[in-house]
């Protein structure tokens, strides 16, 4: 799924779009049919670079300069020219891609110096115009993020090249993207892998929240950060936003003890709390299904159990109702929901509600 279709589902309007990794701009057509006012390319590969400024030229609005980001600017840098037209070249060594890939090779490299997302962007008096962030930078994602965090006060929407495991030598993972972007107050909405587990996240800015907690609005989980032990590689919705889907909300890998969980920003007293299963079917899944609560995120104590009993099977007018916990007087931050054996783990929404609030 493209960027701009993904920032219209969520609701985050493009007013301008960096990317990283430009190599010939292969989307800047569909930028400019999506009405994208401002497109900044970044490419470094002098002969790509050429190709990339000839190919938009005829886009208004759309620019490219000639630039490697990194964590830092000034440093000398080795940027390895891959084979296939320069699509893979990196600063690291191919390592597992080599193996993934035989195709695929090194031909030569490039020296040059290294600048920041931050410093391309401070040169330009249109800066503010850019809240869109895209990288594919083969490997090398999460050191252009750690060059950027002026600019990722800005962004609103960020589409990132992920592997679960690294595909060149020393490259960044989707966990450590992960955790990185969710300091920096960002979510993940969106993920798809491929059968080697690599392939592309959408993560949206999380601002601080616009949700009232109150009787219009007793919700506490709404809008407040989520994280899970592993994802699977299909769309995912939202488990936190109020909104119940066709689907489910989050969905893991199959892992052995599979979780997720929220974080609810500060240590609240918790009286009920409400789980949707997902929608679609695989109901029994959570059969099992254990909430833990924890005030520091470390420790955690399980304070409800489902012993094999199947909840949210759709009645005969379709509706589905949603397990009901009772925990009366609870003083939490975190809560985990997680299945006590290997397997998937996937709901539909997870409402949270203190002592004085109905939902």
């Amino acid at each position: 799924m493209l960027l701009t279709q993904l920032t219209h589902r969520f609701r985050r309007p493009i007013r301008g779009i960096v990317h990283v990794g430009a190599n010939i701009g292969d989307e800047r057509e569909q930028y400019a049919a999506a009405g994208v006012p401002a497109v900044l390319w970044v490419e470094p590969l002098p002969d790509v670079f050429a190709v990339l400024q000839a190919n938009i030229a005829h886009l208004p609005g759309q620019s490219a300069v000639q630039a490697l980001c990194s964590a830092r600017a000034g440093e000398p840098v080795t940027l390895n020219i891959a084979s296939n037209a320069g699509a893979s070249s990196s600063i690291l060594p191919l390592g597992d891609h080599a193996r993934r890939h035989p195709s695929i090779h090194y031909v030569g490299q490039l020296q040059t110096r290294s600048t920041t997302v931050d410093a391309l962007l401070e040169q330009r008096p249109d800066r503010e115009a850019f809240n869109a962030l895209v990288l594919d930078v083969q490997g090398a994602e999460l050191e252009v993020l750690r060059g950027s965090l002026r600019t990722l006060e800005q962004i609103d929407a960020l589409y990132v090249e992920v592997s679960e495991e690294p595909l060149y030598e020393g490259g960044c993972t989707l966990e450590e993207i992960w955790r990185f972007l969710t300091g920096q107050g960002f979510r993940m909405k969106w993920m798809s892998l491929n059968e080697n587990d690599w392939g592309d996240a959408f993560f949206v800015a999380q601002r601080p929240k616009r949700v009232t907690i109150g009787p219009q609005n007793p919700n506490l989980a709404i809008g407040c950060a989520t994280r899970q032990s592993s994802y699977y590689p299909v769309e995912h919705s939202d488990p936190v936003d109020g909104v119940l889907s066709s689907t489910f909300g989050f969905h893991t890998a199959d892992d052995l003890l599979p979780w997720w969980e929220v974080d609810l920003g500060a240590i609240r007293t918790v009286s009920r709390m409400r789980i949707h299963n997902r929608a679609d079917g695989w109901f029994d899944r959570a059969r099992n299904l254990q909430v833990l609560t924890s005030t520091d995120g470390a420790s955690f104590q399980t304070v409800h159990q489902c012993a094999g009993e199947v909840f949210g099977l759709p009645t005969t007018s379709g509706e589905q109702r949603p397990l009901e916990i009772s925990l009366p007087g609870l003083a939490v931050r975190y809560i985990r929901v997680q299945l006590p054996e290997r397997g998937y783990l996937h709901l539909n929404e997870v409402e949270v509600y203190g002592p004085d609030t109905r939902p």
